[in-house]
């Protein structure tokens, strides 16, 4: 039974819920009943509310403009492919290093770039660092440490 103006008249489409105009538009838009619509918003809202929000927002969205929407997806994963371009254009360019480089020839970058590692280096680096963890381990496992740290607590005392 559809809603009447008290003159008879039946109501605007702009004067619809945003609920009924987002599930209407969804059910026309994927050719289902408006009732699987709705059951699957209640059943969203009861396990995943928070997302099933954020569905009825973009949905809202989509329905009250759906071609201005359809740019903006289309707009946003453009700027993803470019992004993604230029990320493996800088990342497969001979010289880029470990992330040394700009990202595109002739433009600056705005981070300053990593200076290179070298695994041998890196190799006697972890190595010293290891000798001197160590050490440390059998000085504190040692009767040694045990006998300086009561004389320091008897200084205290």
């Amino acid at each position: 039974m559809s809603r009447r103006h008290v003159d008879g008249r039946r109501r605007s489409r702009r004067r619809r819920g945003p609920i009924k105009r987002v599930t209407r538009g969804l059910a026309d838009a994927f050719g289902v009943p408006r009732g699987v619509i709705i059951a699957g918003f209640v059943l969203g809202f009861v396990f995943i509310p928070l997302l099933t929000l954020v569905a009825f927002l973009a949905a809202l969205y989509w329905v009250n403009d759906p071609e201005r929407a359809r740019r903006q997806v289309e707009s946003f994963f453009e700027s993803l492919r470019r992004a993604g371009v230029r990320f493996r254009r800088g990342a497969t360019r001979p010289g880029a290093g470990y992330g040394g480089g700009d990202a595109e020839p002739g433009r600056r970058s705005h981070e300053s770039p990593r200076p290179a590692v070298h695994p041998p280096a890196l190799a006697r680096r972890f190595e010293r660092l290891e000798r001197r963890a160590r050490a440390i381990e059998q000085f504190v496992a040692s009767e040694e440490f045990r006998l300086n740290r009561e004389f320091r607590r008897m200084g205290r005392e």
